[in-house]
């Protein structure tokens, strides 16, 4: 079985299905959402969403179970909506694309902090 997950225009932001043979029965909502989204990646353990209006969205993510408590936001956040999202393959970056300058943000991410560089 592998988690898939989806961004959305509305509230919550992301939606999360786990897939094996089919989809099976979406995960709930996190606590906190985001009132939209436009695009989603999963971490190493971890899933991270951007939206409208300079929002970044980040969750622990365990499979079976679905969304943890939602970190922080960055220190500093994009500047205007984020487009799309990147993460390293270890999970240890994130990276959003937005459509004003500088374009893009790119952070090192650790569980309990955000760090803007």
């Amino acid at each position: 079985m592998v988690d898939i997950a989806f961004a959305v225009q509305d509230s919550p932001g992301v939606v999360a299905y786990p897939f094996s043979s089919g989809y099976g029965t979406k995960y709930s909502a996190p606590a906190s959402t985001m009132a939209s989204a436009n695009d989603c990646k999963f971490g190493s353990a971890d899933l991270f969403a951007g939206g409208a209006g300079s929002t970044t969205g980040a969750w622990p993510w365990t499979g079976g179970t679905g969304f943890g408590t939602r970190y922080s936001d960055p220190a500093t956040t994009p500047n205007g909506a984020s487009q799309g999202v990147g993460v390293s393959s270890t999970g240890a970056d994130v990276a959003y694309s937005c459509g004003s300058s500088p374009f893009v943000y790119a952070y090192p991410f650790t569980h309990w902090n955000w760090l803007w560089f």
